[in-house]
């Protein structure tokens, strides 16, 4: 699964945490920590950061085992982050409307594609889950700090659009994509979490490609041959 890619791309202002996750699970979230008793499902309230521009540009690179790739990108957008009622001003919930433009090139060859996206990514809510209903395959190896809780979140737009170097389509995801996962709040009461388990994942559009790797999608492009 590509999740990274269209999920969690330039979400927060913390960009170049993103970037360095490459391909992979989702770990990068404005979550804070929360003792809220509630059982139900909490919306945001006031702004915890209020809603900024940004303009940054990140670099990365992606092993793909037979080949390499060196990512250069600009990411624009506007975000922010509220609190979260009820939870003792400790959880949170970013939002972020985004846009980006990458270059991924093979050093080896100077063979290169292109990857952008523009969205509109937003937290819609947080639950907050007992400890012993955190499955035990998504408890780390340290343990859980706690609190835990589920953030409900919607990223509607075109989230990854790849062309070749001629600027033809190889694959465009595009649509809505509505996730639940669990992240462990760290109790430090400020924005940040660490990713547990992702409990649900719904894709409402055109996403033939979500669940291909960037590295099986570019292996034909940029690659040499065996």
């Amino acid at each position: 699964m590509r999740a990274s890619r269209p999920i969690v791309t330039a979400l927060t202002t913390a960009v170049a945490a993103v970037l360095a996750l490459g391909v992979g699970a989702p770990a990068a979230s404005a979550h804070g920590s929360g003792h809220g008793p509630s059982s139900g499902w909490l919306t945001g309230g006031s702004y915890y950061q209020k809603p900024a521009p940004y303009d940054l540009p990140g670099e990365f690179s992606e092993d793909c085992g037979d080949f390499s790739l060196d990512v250069t990108g600009r990411y624009t957008g506007v975000d922010w982050i509220r609190n979260v009622p009820g939870t003792g001003g400790q959880a949170f919930l970013a939002g972020n409307r985004y846009r980006f433009l990458e270059t991924w090139r093979n050093p080896a060859n100077g063979k290169w594609f292109t990857v952008r996206g523009a969205g509109y990514f937003e937290e819609r809510a947080a639950k907050y889950v007992p400890r012993w209903k955190v499955p035990a395959d998504a408890i780390p190896p340290s343990g859980l700090v706690g609190p835990v809780y589920r953030f409900l979140s919607t990223d509607t737009g075109v989230q990854f659009w790849m062309k070749d170097s001629r600027g033809r389509t190889v694959a465009k995801e595009a649509g809505t994509i509505v996730q639940d996962v669990m992240f462990d709040t760290l109790g430090d009461r400020t924005p940040g979490a660490e990713f547990l388990t992702e409990v649900s994942i719904k894709l409402k559009g055109s996403y033939d490609t979500f669940y291909t790797s960037v590295c099986d999608l570019a292996r034909p492009l940029v690659a040499d041959p065996v």
